[in-house]
């Protein structure tokens, strides 16, 4: 009996210290929250006639800033593009044999025999013409 009585004792301390748990856990959550929502409407409130004052300024700084962004974001992407193009080829006439040149290599061969054909079957045309 003793045994169980402590088991009972124990659920219900347990029970007691999950509760209180969930109640600071709640106190501090609302607090948190309340603070959150009361702060960020008073910077609503106080900035709202700010930013309305000032939107002919800002709307096209802020347009300004987009298309700098955007035009600087494009000129460094096009300047790494031509940068691993050069050194793409650098690596390729040093033999290095970069990532697709047995291709390239094999696009070469292909041209040339092409180009070698043409001009065989040419040569055939003029001399019967």
């Amino acid at each position: 009996m003793p045994a169980q009585r402590r088991h009972s004792e124990w659920r219900s301390r347990d029970l007691i210290f999950t509760l209180a748990l969930f109640g600071l856990l709640g106190s501090i959550l609302t607090f948190t929250i309340g603070t959150t929502v009361i702060g960020g409407g008073g910077i609503l409130v106080i900035t709202s006639p700010l930013l309305l004052l000032f939107s002919p300024i800002l709307v096209p700084l802020g347009i300004f800033a987009f298309i700098t962004t955007g035009v600087a974001l494009g000129l460094g992407g096009t300047f790494l593009l031509s940068l691993s193009s050069v050194m793409w080829v650098y690596n390729y006439l040093t033999g290095r044999h970069p990532i697709g040149s047995p291709q390239l290599d094999a696009l070469g061969q292909k041209v040339k025999d092409t180009t070698e054909f043409v001009g065989e079957k040419v040569h055939e045309a003029t001399r019967f013409g």
